[in-house]
């Protein structure tokens, strides 16, 4: 399943919370010099400015993962299935590359980079790995960068509101999968599946223990088939790495 950005989304971020500019000129020349995004040796950046770059993106992951944090937390906390499992499923959503990928284009983060990033909005669900990768870490650095430039505040107060949009956002994608899930067996990745098997969204019961378990066992061997039976009311069976998804 993908998880895009429509435009009326595009639209009430770019409308509502305009990104906020770096004003000092040379962090914003280090927020667009990227290793990964040269095609060719000759736009190959030299070891300090890449080094600058990743030093931001480094800053920019630590904060924005902070916030988002926080802003999950207050989303979900007053809801009767507010859970770990749940959480996780909203974070899982919202913090990845994906997702920052998308914010990117939106702010045409990717026309900044050198050479400019040639894929816009209108691409946003055909990016791979590689692209999304690229654009999540231009809209991490752009944030460190923010606060270097002694912006922190003015940073994470568009951050707040931004995710808080973005909250609501994923209110609707995991209603959507767990939906999708139900009815197919499917799930996008195994925790957002364990998420499903548990009902853990934000109109579901509240769910049992059982992806207590499930999460310790994927976490210790996440390349390993396993099957852990629930020994709640549910009964759930989950297998983490079985593409068919959650058995009952």
């Amino acid at each position: 399943m993908s998880y895009t950005f429509d435009h009326r989304l595009q639209g009430e971020l770019l409308n509502r919370f305009p990104l906020p500019a770096i004003r000092d000129a040379n962090i914003r020349t280090s927020c667009v010099r990227s290793r990964s995004t040269r095609s060719s040796r000759r736009h190959h950046s030299d070891g300090y400015e890449n080094a600058s770059f990743e030093l931001l993106e480094s800053l920019g992951d630590t904060l924005v993962a902070s916030a988002i944090g926080k802003a999950v937390y207050g989303h979900i906390k007053h809801l009767d299935s507010a859970s770990p499992g749940l959480f996780t499923a909203y974070r899982s959503l919202l913090q990845s590359n994906a997702t920052f990928a998308q914010i990117a284009l939106v702010y045409d983060l990717g026309a900044q980079l050198e050479p400019p990033f040639p894929l816009t909005f209108a691409h946003r669900a055909d990016l791979n790995d590689t692209a999304r990768k690229n654009l999540g870490n231009a809209f991490e650095a752009h944030f460190g960068g923010l606060h270097v430039d002694g912006q922190g505040g003015t940073a994470d107060l568009w951050l707040e509101n931004v995710s808080s949009v973005l909250c609501k956002w994923a209110d609707q994608q995991l209603d959507n999968q767990q939906q999708i899930t139900t009815k197919r067996g499917h799930s996008f990745d195994p925790l957002a599946r364990l998420a499903a098997a548990t009902n853990t969204t934000p109109h579901a019961p509240k769910p049992c223990a059982c992806w207590k378990h499930g999460l310790s066992a994927y976490a210790k061997a996440h390349d390993s088939r396993y099957k852990i039976q629930c020994t709640q009311m549910c009964s759930a069976q989950l297998d983490l790495a079985d593409d068919d998804g959650p058995t009952f």
